[in-house]
């Protein structure tokens, strides 16, 4: 059985040429395992590859092209499911063979040996080591678990003040991650770990507090990781971002809206607008609703907001309109607007996102993420 899902970006030019090399991955199977194929996914600098090949005698083998050295992430699920034991990533490079013992029930107890990139990032990984993430993420888990269960409200109380101190040490550990991940792209300009550390940063909240770092830091990479692909990918990604932060003009937009009506964003030059970058599923979405609508009610006469949703499936986004009642304000679907490029001029790389824009069309305002300090 093999699974290809390739999506493809054309090059429309006669003159665009990439400079493809052959890569091997192979991998052994540590253990009996019910697991008989693995999935992958990489990029070969023009289309992003998702396939999948079958484990035969406890032996496969993955082959394909790449313009540079490039992360692979191997997969035990169809999903593409990463909980922090379904997934490995690691770097391949052109014209290399790369082998991989796996363990499917814990993929992280893979063992990699793989080229010069691959060993760079090993260095980078050992530095980050001695961050705690998994013991605090595992006690988030089980807090936020009981705090569902528990009816008592001094319980409740206990569990709430745990959550919280175990979310500011979760976020201090991030900050730590992004400092030892800069100085590692300080020291090695002329690795492509560094660029993708950094292409990685830049799309954290942590990372958009020192912009201009990221900035420096890409102005001093080497000329040859510039022009690569995740280089000139990061370039786009910073200009997107001056493009849109607090200050700018906001991108304008015409797209088709959850009535089958054109909406332009300048067209409603004149009032206020508020972006709501959000989808069914996004848990801190749907808790801010009742705090947009009375926005909303208590300022619908100088005040538009539009409604951007995520969601793939689309009877999704149209029942959760119904549900929360968000017909009161416009609502489009980049489902149904596929050929948008709206989340990437608005530098939106997760949700919830909100941007406010004032009457002259200049953005004002923007929050990333949910919770209380946000609707305020």
């Amino acid at each position: 059985m093999r699974i290809l899902l390739t999506f493809i970006f054309s090059c429309f030019f006669p003159t665009c040429v990439f400079s493809q090399f052959a890569f091997t991955v192979i991998g052994d199977v540590a253990k009996k395992s019910n697991h008989d194929i693995i999935f992958f996914t990489y990029s070969n600098g023009i289309n992003t590859i998702q396939d999948s090949i079958q484990i035969k005698n406890n032996k496969f083998s993955i082959k394909g092209s790449i313009d540079a050295p490039t992360v692979i992430t191997l997969y035990n699920n169809s999903e593409l499911i990463d909980d922090g034991q379904s997934a490995i990533g690691f770097f391949i490079e052109p014209s290399y063979t790369t082998y991989i013992t796996i363990n499917p029930q814990n993929m992280l107890n893979s063992e990699i040996f793989g080229g010069t990139t691959q060993k760079e990032y090993e260095l980078m990984q050992k530095r980050l080591s001695s961050l705690n993430f998994k013991e605090i993420t595992n006690q988030l888990n089980h807090f936020s678990s009981e705090k569902e269960k528990t009816t008592n409200s001094i319980e409740l109380s206990f569990i709430s003040s745990k959550i919280d101190s175990l979310s500011y040490e979760y976020k201090k550990l991030k900050l730590e991650s992004v400092q030892i991940r800069i100085e590692f792209i300080r020291e090695n300009p002329s690795s492509y770990v560094s660029a993708n550390a950094l292409q990685n940063i830049l799309k954290q909240s942590e990372g958009l507090q020192i912009i201009d770092r990221i900035q420096s830091l890409y102005n001093n990479l080497n000329e040859k990781i510039k022009n690569s692909t995740v280089g000139t990918q990061i370039k786009q990604e910073l200009q997107y971002f001056y493009g849109s932060k607090v200050g700018a003009y906001a991108p304008d937009f015409s797209l088709i809206d959850q009535n089958g009506e054109i909406l332009k964003l300048s067209s409603l030059k004149g009032k206020f607008v508020l972006l709501d970058f959000w989808a069914s599923w996004c848990a801190p979405c749907i808790e801010e609703f009742p705090h947009l609508k009375t926005i909303y009610k208590n300022n619908s006469d100088n005040l538009e907001i539009i409604g951007i949703s995520r969601d793939e499936n689309t009877e999704k986004w149209k029942n959760a309109i119904q549900k929360y009642e968000l017909g009161l304000w416009k609502q489009l679907s980049l489902k149904e607007n596929e050929n948008t490029e709206l989340e990437k001029q608005y530098f939106v790389n997760a949700i919830p996102v909100k941007v406010l824009i004032n009457s002259d069309g200049i953005i004002i305002g923007k929050w990333r993420g949910g919770g209380a300090e946000n609707m305020r």
